[in-house]
């Protein structure tokens, strides 16, 4: 059974100038692209990744390289949720997939062992499953194959997090020691404040 990695990576990020995905961040690998990192520390769990692309798409594409991945197309001004969907159905197409791992480009990293956690986690309680450090939630999230079925039935007229709310049977989340869950760089100042935790 296939853990496929959803990599949402199709926004402007307009706060940071458009250049968001494309970022220096400073690895544990060495410097990198954001998205590169992100890429880098969730494929260590994942059997294919999906990375779901707009803006910049060829730019990122060029700092990918020589990374193996599928690419999808959203609409880089539509919400968020038009990625998620496009990312979760074309997910779902992989033969033997029975976990989703949905990851934010801006989320430049994340603990092997927060992954498996997380992916085992989803496997058992067949429900979605987030990390959270000292109570706060954060990213990526789990998604067994029969709740990702359920959210592309949904269509997600108001977002991922509002379908999540309206059942709290879909989504639970465990609590790990690992801070790098909360790192979500959206901002010039989020990049510096989080780039001096691991510099």
């Amino acid at each position: 059974m296939s853990v496929i990695g959803v990599l949402l990576a199709a926004g402007r990020g307009r706060r940071l100038g458009g250049n968001k995905q494309l970022s220096p961040w400073p690895s544990v690998h060495g410097t990198r692209p954001l998205v590169a990192s992100a890429f880098d520390h969730i494929s260590v769990a994942c059997d294919e990744i999906i990375v779901v692309l707009g803006h910049r798409q060829v730019e990122i594409e060029d700092v990918l390289r020589p990374r193996v991945y599928a690419t999808i197309h959203a609409d880089a001004d539509a919400d968020m949720s038009h990625s998620i969907l496009a990312g979760v159905e074309f997910a779902l197409r992989v033969e033997d997939v029975d976990c989703i791992l949905l990851q934010l480009g801006d989320h430049p990293q994340v603990a092997p062992a927060t992954l498996d956690t997380i992916i085992e986690s989803a496997r058992s309680l067949d429900s979605a499953v987030g990390p959270q450090y000292q109570g706060r939630h954060g990213h990526p999230i789990a998604i067994p194959k029969r709740l990702a079925g359920e959210i592309i039935e949904s269509g997600l007229p108001e977002g991922l997090a509002e379908w999540f709310r309206a059942d709290d049977s879909r989504r639970q989340f465990i609590e790990v020691d690992d801070p790098s869950v909360l790192m979500d760089i959206d901002t010039p100042q989020d990049l510096a404040e989080a780039s001096q935790l691991v510099s």
